[in-house]
């Protein structure tokens, strides 16, 4: 569904590398350093580097990087809508959009103007992608501040969006959320790979 050319050298890639993710949920899998969130980071920003071919006209980008664990409410809604800043939607879509995260971070924080949790505030975006369709969603790390029942919650939303022509690019470390899918991308081997037998080996090394 998308493919990944790479046309000049750019660490950790080398030229003439394709990467063809076809599944509607990749989960990009590999020791650190082998280009994960690189990989998303390419995608996102449409780097002349790469050459994309991709059926979702949309990109949404979550990096767990760019905010702390721990941030306030509207620093949560400026980068939301730098995520829905490439999707064809009105001013006023996305105001709407912003106030579902709005309400809902006000309803699940201690006080309106404090924080939520970093995975508090992946949940709602996750729900909002259900007002668009034809979106390729990139999430690097999203569950490293889900705990395992979290994950699981997580994953299951994922799936109930797929019927909106959704594609998932996600990159991880967590053997919780690998085994939530049948395969995985090893970005050290280029291609996919059943998730049980990954994980077996990375354990057994």
């Amino acid at each position: 569904m998308t493919t990944v050319t790479i046309n000049h050298s750019t660490f950790p890639f080398l030229p003439g590398q394709v990467f063809n993710f076809t599944e509607p949920i990749t989960v990009l899998v590999g020791d650190i350093g082998v280009g994960k969130s690189t990989m998303l980071k390419l995608i996102a920003t449409e780097d002349p580097a790469v050459l994309i071919n991709r059926t979702c006209k949309n990109i949404i980008w979550w990096d767990s990087e760019l905010g702390n664990p721990r941030t306030r409410n509207y620093e949560i809604l400026d980068y939301f809508l730098q995520y829905v800043n490439n999707i064809e939607i009105s001013h006023e879509e996305k105001l709407k959009i912003g106030k579902i995260v709005k309400d809902f971070l006000v309803l699940n924080s201690e006080e309106s103007t404090l924080t939520c949790s970093h995975g508090e505030k992946l949940f709602p975006i996750l729900e909002s992608i259900k007002s668009h369709s034809g979106s390729l969603i990139l999430l690097d790390e999203p569950d490293s501040g889900l705990s395992i029942k979290k994950v699981e919650e997580f994953v299951k939303i994922i799936r109930s969006t797929l019927e909106h022509n959704t594609e998932y690019i996600i990159a991880t470390h967590s053997p919780v959320l690998i085994s939530q899918v049948s395969k995985v991308f090893n970005m050290e081997t280029g291609s996919y790979e059943d998730s049980k037998y990954y994980l077996e080996r990375t354990w057994n090394r």
